[in-house]
């Protein structure tokens, strides 16, 4: 199987805290032909079970998925950032195939990029709609950023997905905005499970701002996304 990986490295930086200077990196390996989480361990603790704080709209079967995909993946990564506060300061660099990224930033920053792409990958039906942004993975994004390149994307899936038929923009971004309001949703869902165990906040914050992206790009669709997007190609 051919696999690529995005590697993320936290340096702390705040030398008021103890641990200035420590480094906590974390590999994440995707399956290259269909861009699923390859994932670490079989097993995950027991707040990552599917019927553990299990979302209102989850539709896997317990039968067949006896841990949630999404909390089992992110289980190791929520459990190293247990005791981190979210304000934290960090150099936070992220290695793709293409290229090297860096940000002076907070620890929430960061985690909300390397989540992002690890729930896209995970086999959860709601997020799946974010999967193909994986293999152009661009972390720190801003929201114009992220609405143009979810846009995008989804019209040209609809394109590839429905070669015979006439797109109306309209009717594609209610579906958009739809797939959105199960987004959050499930955002909403891993924030209840995670604040079961975590001690600190820079876990829940990272859900807290990936929730606020999903509810703002819900809004965004309401208006076609004409204040944020249309300046764009108005040339």
């Amino acid at each position: 199987m051919k696999q690529f990986a995005i590697q993320y490295n936290f340096v702390f930086d705040d030398d008021k805290k103890s641990d200035y200077g420590r480094t906590v990196k974390y590999l994440i390996e995707f399956n290259d032909q269909n861009l699923s989480y390859c994932c670490k361990k079989p097993e995950g603790p027991e707040w990552s079970k599917l019927e553990f704080n299990r979302c209102q709209n989850c539709t896997l079967k317990k039968e067949e998925h006896n841990y949630c995909p999404v909390a089992k993946n992110l289980s190791e990564l929520i459990d190293e950032f247990n005791e981190v506060n979210s304000f934290q300061k960090a150099k936070v660099y992220v290695q793709t195939p293409e290229r090297i990224y860096s940000k002076n930033t907070d620890v929430q920053t960061g985690l909300l990029s390397c989540f992002g792409a690890i729930m896209a990958a995970s086999g959860c039906p709601h997020l799946d709609i974010f999967r193909p942004l994986v293999k152009f993975h661009l972390p720190f994004s801003t929201f114009e950023e992220t609405i143009y390149r979810v846009v995008s994307m989804f019209l040209l899936k609809q394109c590839y997905g429905n070669l015979d038929s006439k797109i109306n923009f309209k009717e594609m971004m209610e579906v958009l905005k739809e797939k959105y309001a199960q987004v959050e949703i499930v955002n909403q869902g891993m924030l209840e499970r995670i604040n079961k165990v975590v001690k600190k906040d820079a876990d829940k914050n990272a859900f807290v701002a990936l929730n606020s992206f999903a509810q703002i790009f819900s809004m965004e669709c309401d208006t076609n996304f004409v204040d944020t997007l249309a300046q764009v190609f108005k040339f």
